[in-house]
């Protein structure tokens, strides 16, 4: 969802530090986001993450990232 986007973006040292620490898997990096929350009309939207941890509604032809993210 955008909100737990929005706490990954938060803490994207940590994150990226235990990655590392793990020697497995993929930083996040400067790239584009896309969360599974639909903007209002859903059909045609979808809300993203830039970089600067900024959130975005953009249309869902758009090309950007995932992360699978386990529920917590």
């Amino acid at each position: 969802s955008i909100g737990q986007l929005m706490i990954l973006y938060a803490n994207l040292p940590e994150i990226n530090a235990a990655i590392d620490a793990i020697g497995s898997g993929s930083k996040m990096t400067g790239q584009k986001y896309w969360s599974c929350t639909e903007e209002n009309a859903g059909i045609i939207s979808a809300w993203m993450m830039r970089y600067n941890g900024g959130p975005l509604v953009a249309p869902k032809n758009n090309t950007a990232n995932v992360r699978a993210i386990r529920n917590f």
